[in-house]
């Protein structure tokens, strides 16, 4: 199952930054834990994801991002549930951006790998939640028994069918 994360943040991936360069390591981090991360510092475009990502699995926000408070409620509108982490050095932020956030993060005071694995655990959780209970379990199914060779699976080794002669 793709897992996407979206990082709307006030810097450019590019930037020449502190800040810029531990977002990119923690978006590595979240790679490594197969998240794939789709970054921007335009509100148009983390709208635009939004609207049209079905595959979003968690949200990393920068407050002082423009149009952040218009993508929090964008988020809390399409999706039930989704996990949403706020960045910000605000002490005082509106009563309702607490009903949508799951947590808060700190890219400045926190390692990158620990960034990630709140995110990607929160992202799984989420993604188990909506599944429907049979996929589910198919899910938890493959999970814990994946086979070595998918050979080994088919009907003409599986002795059924496929193996009778005609």
């Amino acid at each position: 199952m793709e897992r996407t994360v979206l990082a709307a943040v006030t810097e450019r991936p590019d930037a020449d930054s502190a800040l810029a360069e531990q977002l990119r390591r923690v978006c590595a981090a979240m790679g490594e834990l197969g998240l794939e991360v789709r970054w921007t510092h335009r509100a148009e475009d983390a709208l635009a994801v939004v609207g049209s990502d079905a595959s979003l699995s968690a949200v990393l926000v920068s407050w002082d991002a423009p149009g952040a408070e218009e993508l929090l409620g964008a988020v809390s509108r399409r999706f039930r549930g989704l996990p949403v982490f706020l960045m910000t050095q605000e002490q005082e932020l509106p009563l309702w951006a607490y009903e949508v956030i799951q947590g808060f993060v700190f890219p400045l005071e926190d390692t990158p790998q620990f960034i990630a694995g709140r995110i990607a655990y929160a992202a799984e959780q989420y993604a188990e939640k909506i599944l429907p209970p049979f996929f589910a379990a198919l899910r938890r199914l493959e999970d814990h028994h994946r086979y070595r060779n998918r050979r080994q699976c088919s009907g003409l080794q599986a002795g059924g069918e496929a193996d009778q002669p005609a």
